[in-house]
């Protein structure tokens, strides 16, 4: 666990993550509408709920206009906090991401 004001440490499954989603383009674009290098659907850069932050910094229409850094901390959060609510799971966790 990060201390106050840390960043978490990054999920050793981001990279992967990265590479599925987008294959490190930042500007990449899914056909359901997810965008950004961890592939993000605005609903949920709104609201991602289970205690994760919202994306800051985007312009409310597309995920990928948020900085890289800023999607990246999302992608984490949001990947930790599905990881957590399956007791740990990384292939529950990666499937749930999506």
């Amino acid at each position: 666990m990060a201390a106050a004001g840390q960043a978490p440490a990054l999920n050793p499954m981001m990279g992967r993550l990265i590479k599925q989603e987008s294959g490190g383009n930042p500007n990449a674009v899914s056909p359901k509408g997810a965008s950004g290098i961890v592939q993000i659907m605005p609903d949920t850069a709104r609201d991602p709920g289970y205690g994760v932050r919202p994306l800051q910094g985007w312009d409310g229409i597309s995920p990928k206009t948020a900085p890289v850094k800023e999607q990246i901390r999302f992608g984490n959060d949001y990947l930790n906090a599905m990881q957590r609510i399956n007791g740990g799971n990384p292939q529950l966790a990666a499937a749930a991401y999506n």
